[in-house]
């Protein structure tokens, strides 16, 4: 059995403006940087093996951030672009639009694609990738990858999560636990899951993954020539409640790209001298 927790990066500085960032290299703002400290924190006590990030600035920072935390022997990083977010072709760097038609506005159906940009559903076909313990991503990529996976099972167990992969918030996290046809997923640890809140609005590439997944068939039995059958089971999805004391700062400096040589700076002008 191998289980899988996904997460998404934290905030960037495009979220903040609501603008369609596929490939576009945002970095983290600093709440989104407070956002991954939150997460790492919270995984630092979970025994990760395998990590893989995106090699796009916010997923490649957050994963820095839950890496750091972990105790050593840390487990291995391996950033790649095979689970960078979709292209978003010329909608890249452009405004977000909410209503249908609106510029730039999210293309109709599952495999809608803006001009010049791949599409996601062509992945399907592509030979399966090694399977991992934690994988932080973006919103769009991680909800295709668990479509994917869903797809490949020969038996889905929501285990009580029936509302489908819904659109992470920023470094919120999913775990899935995968086995063979012949293995039982009941032993699966889910301490400290708890129910996901729906108040919290997620930003709109989080609303974009949400219809994708909304959009998605239902699962069957994959046909394709493959991995031998396997079984899924839903352990928890869009948990962020190490977000709860992370507030927002007032000084007008969140929204702003996180830069560590600010803290250097400040510690020298206050007098803690620097390296």
């Amino acid at each position: 059995m191998i289980t899988l927790t996904f997460v998404r990066h934290g905030e960037s500085t495009d979220n903040l403006s609501a603008f369609w960032a596929g490939w576009k290299d945002a970095c983290l703002s600093v709440h989104g940087m407070n956002q991954a400290k939150a997460v790492g924190k919270y995984f630092e006590s979970y025994p990760i093996t395998h990590m893989f990030a995106s090699d796009l600035k916010r997923a490649h920072s957050t994963a820095r951030a839950i890496y750091d935390a972990q105790p050593d022997p840390k487990p291995p990083l391996v950033i790649t672009n095979l689970i960078r977010e979709q292209h978003f072709g010329d909608g890249e760097g452009k405004p977000w639009s909410p209503q249908p038609g609106g510029v730039w506005s999210l293309p109709e159906g599952r495999d809608g694609k803006f001009s010049n940009a791949p599409i996601i559903a062509e992945a399907k076909g592509k030979p399966a990738g090694e399977v991992n313990v934690v994988v932080v991503s973006h919103g769009i990529a991680i909800a295709e990858t668990l479509g994917a996976i869903v797809r490949r099972s020969a038996s889905v167990d929501q285990n009580g999560w029936n509302k489908g992969f819904r659109g992470l918030h920023n470094t919120a996290w999913t775990r899935v636990a995968i086995g063979l046809e012949e293995e039982t997923l009941s032993k699966v640890n889910s301490a400290g899951v708890t129910d996901s809140n729906p108040g919290t609005p997620p930003d709109p590439s989080a609303v974009i993954a949400d219809k994708a997944e909304q959009a998605a068939p239902p699962p069957v039995k994959c046909a394709e020539a493959g991995p031998p059958s396997i079984r899924l089971k839903v352990i928890a999805c869009n948990q962020h409640s190490h977000l709860r004391d992370v507030v927002r700062q007032k000084d007008g400096n969140a929204s702003s790209g996180d830069d560590p040589t600010q803290k250097k700076l400040r510690d020298f002008f206050g007098g803690g001298g620097g390296d």
